[in-house]
């Protein structure tokens, strides 16, 4: 017996895959009037640390789905990635490295 699939079928997975399928664009939320709690809360975290921002999505994960890159400005993004980048170096030129014999 061979089954047909119904073209309404076939309408609605091709809508369900490309509606789904969409690149994640990060938009800066903070400049906004109107924001939920869980935005608003984010905002703080952001203006606090970047750290603190982290933590925050990552504990609100499962109810907010929050995306860090929104709270946080573009400009802002590249030099807190350079000042990270620095901090490592900086402690991994100041770490002493032990010598093993074999």
């Amino acid at each position: 017996m061979k089954r047909d699939l119904n073209p309404l079928a076939l309408i609605a997975i091709t809508v369900f895959v490309a509606g789904t399928s969409q690149p994640a664009r990060a938009e800066y939320k903070c400049d906004r009037t109107n924001l939920s709690m869980a935005d608003a809360t984010a905002c703080a975290k952001a203006a606090e640390s970047t750290t603190a921002l982290r933590h925050y999505v990552q504990r609100t994960r499962s109810m907010h789905g929050l995306y860090a890159w929104d709270y946080v400005k573009r400009d802002e993004a590249p030099a807190a990635t350079t000042a990270k980048s620095e901090a490592v170096k900086t402690s991994a030129a100041s770490t002493p490295v032990k010598a093993t014999s074999n």
